[in-house]
Formats: C-alpha cells, structure tokens, sequence
C-alpha cells in the first residue's frame, strides 16, 4: 500500500492531479479496510475543491480508523473550507473550536501545530493564528517550519513586524540551513524588501537543496526573474513603498499549507 501511495504522491509533485486521483482510487479499491488512501485522497479533494467529496473520504477513514488523528484534522480543515464556501459562519467556527479541543495532548506534535495554524489562516484569523504560534514555538522548540511560519504570519499581519520576521527566519535558518521551505519563504520575505540580490541568493540555495526537475526548473526561473527585476528597478531608481511584489499566499509547490 505504501508503493501506491507514494506513485499517487509522486503525480502530485509532477501536477498531474487526474493521475494521482487515479492512483488514489486505485489504492481504495485494492485495500478498502485502510484509512490511510481515504485520507490521502480526501486532501487531495480539498486541495482541488470538492469538499463535499473530501467530507465523505474523511468520515469513511474514521469509521475505518476513529482515533486517527491525521483524518480528524484533516476532516475538521475541510469543516471550515465548507462553512467558507457555503458562508456558515456556524461550521466555520465548530471546526475550529473542535481543534481547539486537542491543544492539551496534541499541544507537542508539530502536525497538529501546522494543521490547526494553517486552519486559522484560512479563514483569515491571524490573530488567533499567531497566539497559537507563540505557544507552539515554546512547546516544540528549534523547528524551523514553525519559526518561518510565525515569521510569515507576523509580516503579513503589519510590515512594522518586518525585523522580528527577519530574525525569525535566520533563526530558522541556523537551526536547518538547508531547509527548502523556509528558504523559499525567506526569498518572497526579501523580495517584499526590495532586497532582489538577497532574495535570489536564498533561491540558489533552494536550489541545491531541491529534489526534483519541475521544482528546480521553477526555482532557476525565478532567480532569473527576480535577478532581472532587480538590476532593472536599480536601474531606473525605483522603489515600491512595502515592497515589491506584494506578497499573496505561499504556493503549494514552494512549501505552502493551502
């Protein structure tokens, strides 16, 4: 079932999503008592939009297996995103009040620190986002992904955060110096600043940390853009007031939570 899965996985990183729908299937139809493709496959729903379709992968893959966390958070996400789309503020906020319900005994396991943050910025709830930030980097100390994601949160919720998020970020960076995403996410933070020299330095290093041809092709183009964009902005003595571009939410592909 494993082999399955990481075929299925592996069409996702190349964006072949019909394929990996196909593989997803395909694993639910040879292992039907597993949780595990029901769940993969739900994300993916969700991922695509069809969250009517992902609620029903989830609450199969909790009959299958009802303590399994991973498709409780995952389930409660897609809560959310429902209440979004239909505009129910009511599901909207059940869905993060059940998350709240596991802080006390999940309060150390990163997934469900990632889960529950990334539920809260989703529905534009920076504040509460970062209250959980804070008490996420104290419980599960030295990761980077969290720093950076608390670095993020903070220059996003008001630019006058900018040198907190920065030392965040080089924070994150001692800890993991070849940590992809929080490359990446340092870059878009220098690119806000103007700094395109710096920016593009973080993405070579993206670069030689990435693994996989589409992902480096993408990396070597926005080096190349962000390098040009540079050297024309100094060129005509132009600066952005806040940056430019404005940042928009992270992509999937360069370590996103969408």
């Amino acid at each position: 079932m494993n082999a399955e899965l990481k075929r299925a996985n592996t069409k996702i990183h190349q964006r072949d999503l019909e394929g990996a729908l196909y593989q997803y299937d395909e694993c639910i139809k040879n292992h039907p008592n597993e949780c595990s493709p029901h769940v993969h496959r739900g994300m993916l729903k969700t991922l695509l939009e069809s969250y009517n379709e992902a609620h029903d992968d989830f609450v199969e893959a909790l009959k299958i297996s009802p303590t399994n966390l991973r498709a409780k958070y995952q389930k409660l996400i897609n809560d959310a995103k429902i209440g979004a789309k239909e505009h129910t503020s009511e599901r909207i906020e059940q869905a993060l009040s059940s998350f709240e319900e596991y802080y006390d005994t999940r309060k150390q396991d990163i997934y469900y620190a990632l889960a529950i943050t990334s539920c809260y910025l989703d529905n534009d709830r920076k504040d509460r986002a970062l209250e959980y930030l804070d008490k996420f980097v104290k419980e599960i100390p030295a990761n980077p992904t969290l720093l950076a994601l608390k670095a993020n949160c903070l220059m996003s919720s008001n630019p006058s955060n900018n040198d907190e998020a920065e030392k965040l970020y080089i924070e994150a960076l001692e800890i993991d110096p070849s940590n992809e995403t929080v490359l990446t996410m340092f870059a878009i933070f220098k690119c806000n600043q103007n700094q395109f020299e710096e920016a593009a330095n973080l993405y070579e290093r993206a670069i030689q940390c990435t693994r996989g041809e589409e992902k480096l092709l993408q990396y070597a183009a926005l080096l190349y853009a962000i390098r040009a964009q540079g050297r024309a902005i100094k060129r005509l003595n132009l600066n952005f007031p806040g940056g430019f571009p404005q940042a928009g939410p992270l992509p999937n592909w360069m370590g996103g939570m969408g």
